[in-house]
């Protein structure tokens, strides 16, 4: 073996993937005359080409200075509009009017469920290759129903619930996968095409609120009204809670300890510290359930269920934007629908309790009423408007809500800036997109703002992030020109040797001239998943280039090929290849399937 092979960690990258490489670089060292094996170590040159093999955890979760926007536009009918382009739009942050670093279109509302990948039939053959299988169907659509089930009443929950039922007995399609998720964490369901177990889910959700005070509490306060006695220290508030605990509580009679000024602010500041908590559960949930669905190779889309809930101060407000990024970067549509459905403001509060009280403050109570409903909708708007979905809202109709907010958008753009100066201040900052001629028929749907992060990532940081999220994206780009082949081997267990050679065009590289050497290093990834789409497993390899002239001028022609291997049971897979340059910054991506008897 050529010594600049011998030096190879060959533990390290496996035996089949060290002989391929060493035996390229043998062959060009043959050609150019190599020197004779005995030289010493302190002779021998560099490697030219090292390796090193690790297996990638895809758990980084990072905030940069790029902000990422997904907007949906619509005609005066409705319609998704899809003939706009990049100079078309404008992005104002604070005002200011920034520059457009990306932009694509995406139409993600096609018809979905089934998709059919063919490997390729150029695949050499011995041993079971898969050369020339036919085409395995594979699903593409993950909906992830997520039940609010903190905040939910069980009235609301049960009539969404029995819809929620309805929707998939009668939108589910064969290549679909749904799951059932809350925002407590309890009674859930991984994603599956199985209805059965998706009814009996459903039907296990319970209202598990938070704890806001004592059981049948008396003067019933809301989290608004809460708020405003703790938090703004407002009088007026104040009173009317004293007048109801007088007069609901105690029918007007004296001494009433539901009355004082203590009582109430303890009621009020139970109510306010679980209004506080209640959100966290929830965006949490949120978070999570993108991270599962960025797992999956398709469309990947959450229905949230939920009553709305307070988000009032800065550290909710951060949470909401925060699960707003995780949906983007997972490519997830977040729909929603309000619980509650519809409302009727009949001018002196909820036509359905009796008034009490002082008349004087029966205006305010359902100005409050009014006002907290809006509220707590914000969360839920801003969640459907900041990734693309649809916001169901003051209707009764939950058959319609399920279908509205489950479907996709036709079409959207997603546009990205990098702001310019931004301060890691953590501040939030306020977004308007807008067309540059707009008739005044379209309107846009998009997120209002964004938090400044707390620090500026490195680059390796944001270059590993952008290599997870093609792992689990369904693009398919050549930047740098590679190719796939796949093999398996049976062994004695049962299992399969399953073998991804692939083939790399290393012209398209951006060699970096150092002295006599020409440096590069590639980032390879071979991830392999299932037929549910779930991850298998996954090998990333790192190629450090450290060429000769003579050698790049004899590897330009022929590229290099780079052998990766995984033991799989016997079932279709989805392999996926993804390459990424350090000197160029592209990266490429290709998807190809196998089937394993």
């Amino acid at each position: 073996m050529n010594p600049r092979c011998a030096g190879e960690s060959v533990n390290r990258i496996g035996l089949l993937a060290a002989v391929l490489l060493c035996r390229t670089i043998a062959a060009i060292a043959a050609q150019a005359g190599s020197t004779s094996p005995a030289s010493t170590d302190a002779q021998k040159p560099a490697p030219e080409i090292s390796t090193q093999e690790s297996r990638p955890t895809f758990a980084i979760r990072v905030q940069h200075n790029e902000v990422m926007l997904r907007v949906v536009v619509r005609d005066s009918k409705g319609n998704a509009v899809t003939n706009l382009h990049q100079e078309d739009f404008r992005i104002f942050d604070r005002g200011k009017l920034q520059m457009i670093t990306h932009f694509a279109v995406e139409a993600p509302g096609a018809p979905a469920g089934t998709v059919a990948v063919r490997a390729p039939t150029d695949t050499a053959a011995p041993a079971g290759s898969t050369g020339g299988t036919p085409p395995i169907i594979l699903p593409t659509r993950y909906v992830g129903l997520f039940f609010d089930d903190i905040h939910l009443e069980f009235g609301d929950l049960a009539r969404t619930r029995d819809a929620a039922d309805k929707y998939l007995n009668t939108n589910l399609k064969p290549g679909d996968r749904a799951g059932v998720f809350t925002s407590s964490g309890q009674n859930q369901l991984a994603f599956t095409d199985d209805r059965g177990k998706l009814h009996d889910a459903l039907m296990k959700i319970v209202p598990r609120p938070i704890a806001s005070g004592p059981a049948h509490q008396c003067p019933e306060i809301s989290e608004y009204q809460a708020y405003m006695i703790i938090e703004v220290n407002d009088p007026t508030a104040l009173e009317v809670a004293e007048d109801d605990g007088l007069y609901v509580c105690c029918g007007g009679n004296t001494p009433c300890p539901q009355q004082s000024q203590n009582y109430i602010q303890n009621v009020a500041q139970s109510i306010v510290e679980a209004s506080d908590l209640e959100p966290q559960y929830v965006f949490q949930g949120l978070e999570r359930l993108c991270r599962i669905l960025g797992t999956f190779v398709g469309q990947r889309s959450i229905v949230m269920v939920s009553p709305g809930f307070l988000t009032l101060d800065m550290t909710q407000l951060a949470q909401l934007q925060q699960a707003i990024d995780e949906a983007l970067r997972e490519n997830v549509v977040i729909g929603t629908i309000d619980a509650r459905g519809l409302y009727a403001d009949v001018g002196l509060g909820d036509a359905s309790q009796q008034a009490s009280g002082d008349p004087k403050y029966w205006g305010l109570k359902s100005q409050w009423e009014t006002l907290t409903r809006s509220v707590n909708d914000d969360p839920l708007g801003s969640l459907a408007d900041g990734t693309g979905g649809t916001f169901f809202q003051n209707n009764n109709d939950f058959a319609a809500a399920f279908r509205r907010a489950g479907g996709l958008p036709e079409a959207y753009y997603v546009l990205a800036f990098a702001p310019q100066d931004l301060k890691t201040d953590g501040r939030f900052h306020g977004l308007k997109v807008t067309l540059a001629d707009n008739p005044g028929h379209f309107t846009l749907q998009t997120r209002k703002g964004y938090f400044a992060p707390t620090k500026v990532e490195d680059a390796a940081t944001l270059a590993k992030e952008e290599m997870e999220q093609m792992v689990f994206s369904q693009e398919e780009v050549q930047p740098i020109p590679m190719e796939i082949r796949t093999q398996f081997f049976k062994n004695a267990t049962g299992d399969s040797r399953l073998a991804v050679v692939t083939h790399v065009d290393i012209s398209r590289l951006r060699f970096r001239k150092d002295k006599d050497r020409n440096l590069e290093t590639l980032t390879m990834v071979t991830a392999v998943f299932d037929r549910a789409g779930s991850l298998v497993t996954a090998q990333q390899k790192l190629l450090d280039f450290h060429l000769l002239d003579s050698t790049l001028t004899r590897l330009l022609p022929g590229g290099l090929s780079i052998k990766s291997e995984a033991t799989v049971k016997p079932g279709t897979y989805l392999v996926r290849e993804v390459v990424q340059d350090s000197e160029g910054g592209e990266i490429s991506a290709l998807s190809r399937q196998v089937e394993i008897p």
